[in-house]
């Protein structure tokens, strides 16, 4: 994961990131070098509201 997401900001590449883990709280599941490098080119947009999983009728 390091090496693809050191690739794109060294080359200045744009990336979206995905995930349900807060910017604020990478640095518990990866090192804080690559939280840091994350963090620093990112823009936190939170999607809120409840789970609409399994709610589908089918006909």
């Amino acid at each position: 994961m390091h090496s693809v997401i050191n690739h794109r900001v060294a080359n200045g590449l744009p990336t979206v990131y995905t995930s349900n883990v807060m910017l604020a709280d990478l640095a518990q599941v990866f090192d804080a070098r690559l939280a840091d490098r994350i963090r620093e080119q990112c823009v936190e947009i939170r999607f809120v509201g409840e789970s609409k999983r399994g709610l589908r009728k089918t006909a």
